[in-house]
């Protein structure tokens, strides 16, 4: 090996162990702690309800316009959107719960809909 070769390879050493002791010095090392496969099934009424929705199943909407035809596949995926799914603890104020609109609706497809999410629980659907 040439002397500039030499050269070249001690210093580009010395820069790859000044590296890897920088990298070793921001990081520390710790034991990760095992996690457990195992996921209780919940009970029924151990839902939040609200994360069975026309995302979930894609006949949701259409059980429920049959109940109420006079609603748009729209108008059902906003009520409940706004009213139930879209709610969120995070968020402390939610001004689309003012429409009156959804409101009414609500009031109106509100137990139907507990209904029918209660129903594609139990059936695994």
């Amino acid at each position: 090996m040439s002397s500039l070769s030499s050269l070249v390879w001690n210093q580009l050493s010395l820069l790859l162990n000044i590296s890897s002791w920088h990298f070793a010095s921001k990081f520390s090392i710790q034991l990760i702690k095992t996690v457990s496969l195992f996921i209780k099934t919940l009970e029924l009424d151990e839902w939040d309800l609200s994360a069975i929705d026309y995302h979930t199943n894609s006949n949701f909407i259409d059980f429920i316009i049959k109940k109420f035809p006079e609603l748009t596949k729209q108008d059902i995926q906003n009520i409940i959107w706004i009213a139930s799914s879209s709610i969120n603890t995070r968020i402390l104020n939610n001004s689309n719960n003012n429409n009156i609109f959804v409101q009414e609706n609500w009031i109106k497809i509100k137990l139907y809909v507990e209904k029918i999410q209660k129903y594609l629980l139990e059936s695994n659907i």
